[in-house]
């Protein structure tokens, strides 16, 4: 199920470029810097499937461990010319943090994403999940944990909060509103 949900938010959303990063425990599977533009969309979910499809993921959640593996990893190289271009993150977790005993480390990891990536959106799957708080972990952007009963909701909804998102803080569309407002 999170397989195919990853598969249908890359098919619906309109990205150049994406790593995915599955962690657990200590296990790190991931496909790093595919290139949609050139290899295409079909493909994508076909190497998504291929690298995830046997992938132990019910290890336990080092949640802090993965995201400073995520934020150590370089994106930029890739097409640094692009203006417009957003550093967007998707936490995707099913698992209470296991790994958040040392605030140092936890500080450290949360400032890092904070000054790599525009928008973190973090997705936290189950019911029993809706009391672990996930806030403080965010990019540039601020943006408020999703909070959701199964997989099958997860493109749905992380879409749509995206898109809003994305289109309440684009510097282009504010400065249309500020011109039509100061008419």
């Amino acid at each position: 199920l999170a397989t195919r949900s990853i598969q249908q938010i890359v098919q619906e959303l309109d990205i150049r470029y994406f790593s995915l990063v599955q962690f657990s425990d200590t296990t790190i599977d991931h496909i790093e810097n595919f290139d949609i533009e050139a290899e295409g969309k079909e493909e994508a979910k076909d190497e998504i499937e291929d690298e995830l499809e046997d992938a132990q993921i019910m290890k336990g959640t080092n949640t802090y461990h993965a995201l400073e593996h995520v934020s150590q990893m370089s994106f930029r190289s890739i097409q640094d010319n692009y203006e417009d271009r957003k550093d967007v993150l998707f936490v995707i977790t099913d698992g209470e943090p296991r790994d958040d005993l040392d605030a140092g480390f936890v500080g450290d990891v949360l400032d890092d994403l904070n000054d790599k990536f525009d928008y973190v959106f973090v997705c936290v799957i189950g019911k029993e999940m809706r009391n672990v708080d996930y806030s403080k972990i965010q990019g540039k952007i601020q943006t408020r944990p999703i909070y959701l009963d199964d997989y099958q909701t997860l493109p749905g909804k992380l879409i749509q909060y995206f898109e809003r998102t994305s289109r309440a803080n684009d510097p282009y569309l504010k400065r249309i509103k500020r011109s039509l407002t100061n008419r």
